[in-house]
């Protein structure tokens, strides 16, 4: 029994609070494919950049529920060997790390920490370059997520 109350309460969270319009776990509008689209297309100075490739920290949490494309941008999750790999071919790049969905102040956001990757003597390096969230409010009558702003901290 208290298992079934427990699940109770977990099931409502996992299949309906990170996804905007769909319980497909990785559909193309769950809330972070659509904070991944917020986020390219916010960016620091859109008009002078766009990202052909947008390179996502590995996480067991999040790890299904990145499309493979957004938009123009392919999305490549890398893991330990990939991030050392493009590091010694690149020498430098930038890896994104994303928060699963947090609650601040009446508004859920994901947060997206940019980091300059890169080797310094036979270290890996990652730089924070500062905070992107994504906020979004909850609309319980139509179970959904509408997008609220793009907020960038510390650049």
């Amino acid at each position: 029994m208290k298992t079934l109350i427990f699940l109770s309460f977990l099931f409502p969270t996992v299949i309906l609070a990170q996804y905007p319009n769909t319980t497909e776990r990785s559909g193309a509008k769950n809330i972070y494919n659509d904070a991944i689209k917020r986020y390219i297309n916010h960016g620091r100075q859109p008009e002078k950049s766009s990202i052909d490739t947008l390179f996502i920290l590995k996480d067991d949490f999040l790890r299904d529920s990145f499309a493979i494309k957004v938009g123009k941008t392919i999305i490549q999750i890398m893991d330990g060997p990939s991030i050392q790999g493009k590091v010694e071919r690149d020498t430098s790049f930038i890896l994104h790390k994303f928060f699963p969905l947090g609650f601040d102040k009446g508004s859920f956001y994901i947060a997206v920490v940019p980091f300059v990757t890169h080797e310094d003597d036979g270290e890996l390096i990652m730089e924070n370059t500062g905070t992107c969230k994504i906020f979004y409010s909850y609309q319980s009558k139509q179970r959904r997520f509408t997008f609220l702003k793009v907020d960038w901290q510390g650049f």
